[in-house]
C-alpha cells in the first residue's frame, strides 16, 4: 500500500508539473538588467557586462533587457539610476558627460565593475536571443529631452537596429519618440501604467509593436484583450515567487524579471 501511494504521490506531481509546462511555455523568459534590479542572490551589478553574460549563459533564459543611456557626444551606455552618485564613483548624469568621463567609472559594488557601452556587449553571447534597449530619453541634470536623433544614430552605427543573429526591441518612454523611431526601422514597445493609456496608444501609434507593462498594474484580462488588438505584452517587476507565478497566469509573450533562476523553474 505504501509503495502505491508513493506511486500515486510521484505520478501526480509528474502529471502537474507536465500541465505548468504546457501553460507556461509560449511565455518567453529575459533578465531585467541582465541578473535583475535589487536581487540580492547575484554577485552582479545590474546592467553590467557581468551580469548580462551571466544572464544569457542560463539555460531557459531567451534575453535580456539594458538600460540605455546617451552621453554629450552620442555614445550609448548601459546604466538605470537618473543620475550618478548613489551607485557609482561619478557626479551629475551621463547626458551631460563626455565619452571619456563615463569611461572612468565604476560602480559601487563589491567588484567594482565598469560602466560600459552599448558597443561592448558580447553580440555572440546574443545569438538566437532577444536583446530589449529601454532607452532614458531626459537628462535630469538639465530637465530637458536627450537627443532623439543621437540615439538613432549611434544604434544605426553599431548595427542595433536590425541586427544579425538577435532581434532587438525598443522600450520608450516617451510617445514623442515612437515616431522617429518607427521611420528608423526598429521594433517598438512602449511603456505605460493604466490599461487606457495603452487602447489611446494603439489607436494613437498604430505602428507600435507592443507594450511593457507593470505585472502588478494590469490583470489577465487587460493583457488578453491587448493581444486581440494584435499587440505583444511583456511584463515586468517579479521579485517573489508570487508575482512571477501570477505573471505566468495572465499569458504575456514573455516576462522581464528579476529572479531569472526562480522564473524558469516557474516555467517549467
Amino acid at each position: 500500500m505504501g509503495k502505491f501511494r508513493w506511486f500515486f504521490v510521484g505520478s501526480l506531481l509528474l502529471l502537474l508539473s507536465c500541465q505548468k509546462a504546457e501553460k507556461n511555455i509560449n511565455v518567453l523568459v529575459f533578465g531585467h538588467a541582465g541578473t535583475g534590479l535589487e536581487n540580492l542572490s547575484t554577485p552582479y551589478h545590474a546592467n553590467s557586462r557581468e551580469a548580462v553574460n551571466y544572464a544569457l549563459s542560463i539555460e531557459g533564459c531567451d534575453g535580456v533587457e539594458v538600460d540605455i543611456q546617451v552621453d554629450i557626444e552620442g555614445r550609448l551606455w548601459l546604466f538605470h539610476d537618473n543620475t550618478l552618485e548613489e551607485t557609482t564613483n561619478g557626479v551629475g548624469c551621463i547626458p551631460t558627460l563626455l565619452t571619456s568621463e563615463v569611461n572612468d567609472l565604476t560602480y559601487k559594488s563589491v567588484n567594482r565593475e565598469s560602466l560600459i557601452r552599448l558597443s561592448q556587449l558580447d553580440r555572440k553571447r546574443l545569438e538566437g536571443k532577444t536583446l530589449f534597449l529601454d532607452i532614458r530619453h531626459y537628462n535630469h541634470c538639465t530637465q530637458q529631452l536627450c537627443s532623439v536623433q543621437s540615439v538613432i544614430d549611434e544604434l544605426l552605427t553599431l548595427d542595433y537596429i536590425h541586427p544579425n543573429g538577435f532581434q532587438t526591441y525598443a522600450i520608450l518612454l516617451t510617445p514623442s519618440w515612437i515616431q522617429p523611431f518607427h521611420l528608423a526601422g526598429m521594433n517598438v514597445l512602449l511603456h505605460l501604467t493604466t490599461f487606457e493609456d495603452v487602447v489611446q496608444a494603439i489607436n494613437e501609434y498604430p505602428m507600435l509593436t507592443g507594450f511593457v507593462l507593470k505585472n502588478n498594474d494590469f490583470s489577465a484580462e487587460e493583457v488578453k484583450e491587448i493581444h486581440q488588438l494584435s499587440k505583444k505584452v511583456y511584463l515586468f517587476e517579479m521579485r517573489s515567487a508570487k508575482s512571477i507565478r501570477e505573471a505566468f497566469h495572465k499569458k504575456p509573450d514573455g516576462v522581464i524579471t528579476d529572479d531569472i533562476l526562480s522564473t524558469i523553474i516557474e516555467k517549467y
